[in-house]
């Protein structure tokens, strides 16, 4: 039992030094941060496009809850990328909108 403490210190001391020297390595930049410039088309084009409706293969009424799955799925997806490019947008004007001050 003894060896078992032993060895789980060992570990322990190595993952405490381990995780101060990525501290210490990990220390703030003396140089000024540069701002780049984005193009103005910087949103993907896939992003933009609409999204399609999984294939519709329902044939009998126990068919019909895995294609409203589908279907919810598709529509969640579609929103979240839709969502993300509306908040890139609205980053991108309240930063053009801070630049003209």
């Amino acid at each position: 039992m003894q060896y078992a403490k032993s060895y789980g210190n060992f570990w322990l001391k190595r993952l405490v030094l381990m995780s101060l020297c990525l501290t210490l390595l990990s220390s703030c930049s003396k140089a000024p941060l540069t701002a780049v410039k984005a193009p103005e088309k910087f949103v993907p084009i896939h992003l933009l496009q609409p999204c399609s409706a999984p294939f519709f293969n329902v044939q009998v009424w126990g068919d019909y809850p895995d294609y409203v799955a589908r279907l919810m799925l598709v529509l969640e997806k579609c929103n979240t990328d839709k969502k993300a490019v509306a908040e890139i947008l609205a980053l991108k004007n309240q930063r053009n909108s801070n630049d003209c001050r």
